[in-house]
Parts: structure tokens; C-alpha cells; sequence
């Protein structure tokens, strides 16, 4: 009991360095999480998010190479690229934000106060990536949608440059506004810190009436129109995607001579039963892409939307460690959401997947060209 008291104390005082020096103490409740628990979930949430990290780094890094590799013949390549860049830098800040979050990393003689440091390089740097991942999904489900409704005219609306435009356009939205918050909000100083005898960068949050509007303002704007309305989007243009990929696959049932479970009446019509079977995978694809997005999206979505009605629930207020904690779980849901895409495109995409083989297994994939040759393979 005694170590387990020291252990709970030790905590404590860690997490009081991390959360240290913004001028702005956090309120207590007697419902909110007690100080030790808070710190112990932290940390631990913390090192599953830098193991994370490992595979989300790598696996958009490897995204980018791909498309890279494939080329930009193709609209959809350049938003998949930019959603690859934006979760690579979102898999990185998120990282950093679980580092200061370690009691090993604190306890270093830094010339800076990790808590403070990661607030505008964390934790505003993280909500820059993961609202452009957002919008830039809600783009990517725009742009499919529009293939279904326009399929002939399409490819005249949404061309390359159109699309990088629009890409530019939503990271211009969004970086500007949260970038010039942060500097308007903070102020960096460097001062001299008598305990460790040394100076050290400090961070101090600016309190005025005009600030706290203008902060105010922007955490309505980042709830509704950054986080709430891409998840929105994605989720209609994923439902109607999906069912009219249905209603394509069930007409051509009734045209082609196939039965309800996937058998062709006639036998030698095998290249209806493929192009079925291909529109039946394409419509459970996206509805896994929407269903991964929306499950580990809407928490972010939900804490805002409950800070914004419910003012205690604000890092600074009355339950500021239940949103500290809640934040960081939504990082790491967010952060699983970054990291999954590279299995969704190897899975769903022909030539991300030869892309990939050749890639990261060019002996296989010389070895199944080979066979190829000998017996090729029909297209699906």
C-alpha cells in the first residue's frame, strides 16, 4: 500500500510539471477524474499511441511512395496522396503530444516546460492534420459520389487541377485560422528558472475579454464546421454510394441470368457473375471506409459538440481533465484511423496492391509476372 501511495504521489507531481505554466489553473469537482488516475491513464494512453505511431508512420509514408510511383494520371491519385501527407504529419504531431505526456520525458532537464510546449505544437498542430484528413476524406467521398451521379461528365469537372485546387483550398481554411489563434493566444518568453538554475522557454496564455470571444468563436467554428460537417458528409455520400453500387449490382442481376446468391443461371455467363461479385466488394468497401471514419471520428466530434453546449466540459473548467482525457482517447481512435488506410487501399485497389508487391517484394512479385505471362489472369 505504502508503494503503491509513493507510485500514485510520483504521478502526481509529474503530471503537475505537464500541465504546469499556462497561468490558467484547472478547476476541481468532486466528480472529476482524482489526480493520480488521471495521470496513470495519460501515460498509458500515451505509450499506445507511440506504438501506434510505428505503423501509421510507416504505412503513409509507404502510401505516398506508391502514389508517387503510380503517378497523377488520375484525379483520385493526388487526393489520396494529399490524405496520405496530411495523416503522415497528423501520425507525427499526434506522437510528439503523447511524448510530453510521459513522466520519463518530464523529468529531463529541459529547456522548456513540455506542458506548455505542447499545447500550440501538439495538441493545435494534431487538430490542423486530423480536420484536413476530415475534409479531405469528405472530398475523396464528393468526388466518388459524383462518378455515380455524372459518370460521362465527371472527368471534366473534376480534373487534376481542380482537385488540387480544392485541396489547397481546405488546408487554407484550416491551417490559417488555427495558426493565427495560436498567436494571438500564447506569448513565448524566455525566462530564468531559479530551481534549475538555468533559462528555460516559457508559454503564457494571453486572458482578455476580446481573446476569450475571439477563442471562443473559433471553438464553435472548429466543432460545427471542422469536425461535425465532414463527418457528415462522409456518411451521406457513403450511404448513397454504397446503395446505388446495390441497385447497379441488383439490375444487372436482373438482366444477366444470376440468382440471388451470386450463381449464374447460365454457366458460361462467368463475366456477369465477376462484374457482380466486383460491385458487391466495392459497395462493402466503402461502407468499411465510412464505418472505420465514423466510429473512430466521432468521438473527437462528440466532446467538442458537448464542450460547446456544456461549458465545465473545457480543459479549463470545472471536468478539464474528463476533456483532457477524452481528447487524448480521440487522438488515438484518430490516429487508428490514419494508420488503417494503407490496408484499405492494398485490399481494395488492383494496382495499389502490384504497386505495393513490386515495392516492398519485388522477387514475389517477379515471380507472379512470370506466371502471369505463362497463364494470364482474366480481369475482374
Amino acid at each position: 500500500m505504502e508503494v503503491l501511495e509513493v507510485s500514485n504521489k510520483e504521478r502526481s507531481e509529474n503530471l503537475s510539471s505537464v500541465l504546469g505554466g499556462l497561468q490558467e489553473p484547472i478547476a476541481t469537482s468532486f466528480y472529476d477524474i482524482p489526480l493520480w488516475l488521471y495521470s496513470l491513464l495519460m501515460e498509458y494512453i500515451s505509450y499506445a499511441m507511440i506504438a501506434v505511431s510505428v505503423f501509421g508512420m510507416t504505412s503513409n509514408i509507404l502510401i505516398i511512395v506508391i502514389y508517387i510511383k503510380i503517378g497523377f494520371s488520375e484525379s483520385i491519385n493526388i487526393s489520396y496522396c494529399a490524405l496520405g501527407l496530411s495523416d503522415a504529419l497528423q501520425v507525427t504531431f499526434i506522437t510528439w503530444n503523447a511524448i510530453c505526456f510521459l513522466p520519463s520525458f518530464t523529468r529531463l532537464n529541459l529547456p522548456f516546460i513540455p506542458g506548455e510546449v505542447v499545447v500550440p505544437t501538439g495538441g493545435a498542430s494534431t487538430d490542423i492534420f486530423c480536420q484536413t484528413t476530415a475534409w479531405i476524406t469528405a472530398w475523396i467521398s464528393v468526388e466518388r459520389c459524383l462518378c455515380v451521379v455524372y459518370p460521362f461528365k465527371v472527368k471534366a469537372f473534376v480534373t487534376r487541377r481542380r482537385t488540387l485546387l480544392a485541396i489547397i483550398t481546405i488546408s487554407f481554411f484550416i491551417i490559417v485560422p488555427l495558426v493565427s489563434l495560436n498567436m494571438v493566444l500564447y506569448v513565448v518568453e524566455f525566462t530564468f528558472d531559479i530551481s534549475r538554475n538555468r533559462t528555460i522557454l516559457r508559454l503564457f496564455r494571453r486572458n482578455t475579454t476580446i481573446i476569450n470571444r475571439v477563442n471562443d468563436s473559433y471553438f464553435i467554428y472548429k466543432a460545427l464546421f471542422l469536425n461535425l460537417l465532414p463527418l457528415l458528409v462522409v456518411l451521406v455520400c457513403a450511404v448513397y454510394l454504397a446503395s446505388q453500387l446495390k441497385l447497379s449490382a441488383i439490375w444487372r442481376l436482373g438482366h444477366s441470368g444470376i440468382t440471388g446468391n451470386g450463381t449464374p443461371l447460365d454457366k458460361d455467363n462467368k463475366t456477369a457473375k465477376r462484374k457482380y461479385n466486383k460491385d458487391m466488394r466495392i459497395a462493402k468497401t466503402v461502407l468499411l471506409i465510412a464505418i472505420t471514419y465514423i466510429f473512430l471520428g466521432t468521438l473527437s466530434v462528440q466532446r467538442l459538440m458537448v464542450a460547446m453546449i456544456w461549458s465545465d466540459f473545457r480543459p479549463l473548467s470545472t471536468y478539464g481533465k474528463w476533456y483532457r482525457f477524452t481528447s487524448r482517447l480521440a487522438f488515438l481512435l484518430l490516429q487508428a484511423n490514419s494508420s488503417v488506410n494503407f490496408v484499405i487501399y492494398y485490399k481494395m485497389g488492383t494496382k495499389f496492391r502490384q504497386t505495393a508487391d513490386q515495392l516492398l517484394c519485388p522477387k514475389k512479385f517477379k515471380k507472379f509476372e512470370q506466371t502471369s505471362r505463362v497463364s494470364p489472369i482474366k480481369p475482374e
